[in-house]
C-alpha cells in the first residue's frame, strides 16, 4: 500500500511538473506550431550546458567501443 502511494505521488509531481513546462511554453510561443522553436530558445540561453553533455556523450561513447572491441573480439 505505501509503495502505491509513493507511486501515485511521485506520478502526480511528474504530470504537474510536465503541465508546467507546457504551458509555459505555449505561453512563450506565439502560435501553437511554435512551441519547439520556444524549447530551443529557452534552452540555448544557457551556453555551456550543451557542452557538457556532448563531452560526456563522446566519454561514454569511448568506453562503450573500448567494451565492445574488447567482448566481440574473436578469439
Amino acid at each position: 500500500m505505501v509503495r502505491l502511494a509513493r507511486f501515485l505521488l511521485v506520478f502526480v509531481g511528474w504530470v504537474w511538473v510536465c503541465f508546467g513546462l507546457a504551458s509555459g511554453y505555449l505561453a512563450n510561443a506565439e502560435e501553437p506550431r511554435h512551441v519547439a522553436f520556444a524549447m530551443l530558445d529557452s534552452s540555448s540561453r544557457q551556453p555551456g550546458v550543451p557542452w557538457i553533455a556532448f563531452m560526456l556523450l563522446l566519454f561514454w561513447s569511448a568506453i562503450e567501443a573500448t567494451i565492445f572491441t574488447f567482448t566481440l573480439r574473436p578469439r
